[in-house]
């Protein structure tokens, strides 16, 4: 038999459509839920009186007095191959009393799944994984008939054992990222997972994350009280201790000053004779700012992938964190690129666009943010002509986004928020991250509500946690959470070449002792050697206040001379020491100019920037 056009999800809400048409009349008759109750049973026969007993117990009580006929079952069966139009001969009696549906040439969701889920060997972990991504919501959600609700329960376990599997998978290609990802994904579903929460804080603890291990503990707590359960001794023993190890990072209360906003200043180079194989002037592009998405200079980071994979699956909130340029938003503009490609709707919020009178209050603020999703969805309705005062900010942000914007598009949504910290000092920025927040459980609760098909991607600099003292109002300890980080030796090496190795490869590790991996300065310095500077030169050109990087650290001393608590910070550091003002080492480590777990471990982000602070701070 030739394949079926009918395409039917089961995992959420069930839709049973042809070539993007809703199937018409499987209302009629318990259409629906008959069509999926015979997938479940997965091409076997099911017998008229089961069919009875399932739907019409009323019809079932006759089998006491002989009866075999069940007019309710023929007339569904009718009905149903009615809707299924041109693919009716699926659904056949291959003897008499039953019923059975052929499934091998339907398009569902759930038997790809079942497939997937069995494959061994060396494309396993792909099958998995694309196993998991199929899992967008619980099994006929909504749906409460007993064996709907026993079937939700099945398939949520083999999600769960899927999950796991790529986990371990990850632990044992040494790959923590990538287990801690599975691990994360798995608690969203699983909360109360101790087994699952251990190893997720031992990682954590491995990477001295003691932020990210202080909310994990906070959750596990509240994911088993919510479940009527007590934490096993071996779970309150990590916590306990966990604890103990994040008392260094506890800091005041009061409200922090603003985080630097360090600007982006393109190098002032002298174009020379381009080396062979270099870029052409054409090709060339000046360093600073985020890239074009077909960028020849754009280098690929293992954050690229968790980040386009989060985007695919539909998370919730995916979470990009990094210092001041990294390419938080060069790596967004990249992604956003592949999800439209791949059909999703994306619409970008640079708050740095915002001007200080919409920053005033949440009411400018959501308007603001309306007016600009709207614009860029060629949604034509005014925020301000259906905004409700009675409703309050919070409220009328929610309507507008769920009855103009969400009802405007079709499937997936994904609204990216880029320099998030401009949020972070303002009064009303805790009423705004609980309503992102919000947003998300009620997904989870909903799963077929329209915030299902919402991803809110946010890209930030700053320490969350200083800012928003309640967890469960905050975005930042839920969802996808990836760091993007600074160039390793191999970044470094690839860009050389696509410059044209103006620099010896050899040569590349002691000058990442200068530079590090920080990608604008990496690019400043090929930059500059392509445009005629010579290796032994560019000493000479770290210390020209008229060189390429003159402007960069002119900038940078200016800010901090400002700020008489970063010049103490930056003193600190210079000596080895901690830094005893913790929301200070945070500023510099947001800003891109320390790194180090927390303030007891003090690192600068580079050599140059080391040798530079020393000439502006008296230690």
């Amino acid at each position: 038999m030739a394949p079926s056009s009918i395409t039917i999800k089961m995992f959420g809400a069930f839709t049973a459509s042809r070539e993007s048409e809703k199937l018409r009349g499987l209302h009629l008759r318990e259409g629906e839920r008959l069509l999926a109750y015979l997938i479940l049973h997965g091409g076997f026969p099911v017998t008229s009186s089961d069919l009875a007993k399932r739907f019409w117990p009323f019809e079932a009580q006759g089998m006491l007095d002989g009866q075999t006929d069940f007019p309710s079952v023929r007339q569904a069966i009718f009905a149903l191959r009615q809707a299924l139009g041109d693919d009716a001969d699926l659904l056949t009696r291959p003897s008499k009393g039953s019923i059975l549906l052929d499934v091998t040439g339907l398009k569902v969701d759930v038997m790809q799944f079942d497939r997937l889920i069995q494959e061994q060997g060396a494309e396993a972990a792909i099958a998995w994984e694309t196993a998991v991504g199929l899992y967008k919501a619980p099994l006929l959600q909504g749906w409460t008939d007993g064996w709907a609700v026993q079937a939700r329960k099945r398939y949520q376990r083999e999600y769960e054992r899927c999950v796991r599997r790529l986990a371990l998978l990850a632990q044992q290609n040494s790959d923590r990222a990538g287990m801690e990802r599975w691990l994360q994904l798995l608690l969203s579903h699983a909360p109360d997972d101790e087994d699952s929460f251990r190893v997720l804080l031992r990682s954590y603890a491995a990477g001295n994350r003691l932020v990210d291990s202080r909310d994990l503990c906070d959750q596990i707590e509240t994911a088993v009280r919510a479940v009527g359960r007590e934490l096993t001794a071996e779970t309150s023993a990590a916590i306990l201790e966990t604890r103990k190890s994040a008392e260094t990072l506890t800091v005041a209360s009061e409200a922090a000053p603003s985080p630097i906003q360090e600007p982006v200043v393109a190098p002032s180079v002298t174009p020379g004779p381009g080396l062979k194989n270099s870029p052409t002037d054409d090709q060339r592009e000046a360093p600073g700012g985020a890239m074009p998405v077909d960028s020849h200079f754009y280098i690929e980071r293992e954050t690229d992938s968790h980040f386009n994979r989060a985007l695919l699956r539909g998370d919730s909130i995916v979470l990009i964190k990094g210092p001041r340029q990294v390419g938080k938003t060069s790596l967004m503009a990249r992604s956003f690129h592949q999800a439209r490609q791949a059909g999703a709707r994306v619409v970008l919020t640079d708050l740095q666009k915002l001007n200080e009178a919409q920053f005033e209050s949440s009411d400018s603020f959501y308007q603001a943010l309306c007016s600009a999703i709207a614009l860029q969805l060629d949604v034509e309705v005014s925020p301000r002509k259906v905004w409700d005062d009675d409703y309050g900010p919070n409220m009328n942000m929610e309507l507008f986004l769920r009855r103009y914007i969400l009802t405007s598009v079709s499937g997936p949504l994904i609204w990216g928020i880029d320099e998030v910290d401009r949020l972070f000092t303002r009064p009303f920025g805790s009423e705004v991250f609980g309503l992102f927040r919000s947003w998300h459980n009620e997904r989870s609760l909903d799963p077929s509500s329209p915030w299902s098909r919402l991803t809110l991607a946010i890209a930030y600099a700053t320490e969350a946690h200083l800012f928003i003292s309640d967890l469960n109002q905050s975005p930042f300890n839920v969802g996808t959470r990836l760091e993007l980080t600074d160039f390793v030796l191999d970044h470094v090496t690839r860009l050389n070449i696509i410059y044209g190795r103006p620099i010896e490869d050899a040569k590349l590790a002691p000058l990442m002792e200068q530079v590090g991996g920080h990608p604008y300065l990496v690019r400043c310095t090929l930059e500059a050697l392509c445009c005629g500077s010579s290796p032994e030169s560019i000493e000479a050109l770290f210390e020209a206040d008229n060189g390429p990087f003159g402007d960069h650290f002119r900038r940078i001393g200016l800010l901090i001379q400002q700020s008489p608590d970063l010049l103490d910070a930056v003193g600190e550091a210079l000596k080895g020491r901690s830094v005893s003002n913790s929301r200070a080492f945070y500023r510099l480590r947001s800003a891109g100019l320390l790194s180090g777990a927390n303030s007891t471990q003090p690192e600068f982000r580079c050599g140059l920037y080391r040798r530079f602070l020393s000439g502006i701070v008296r230690v």
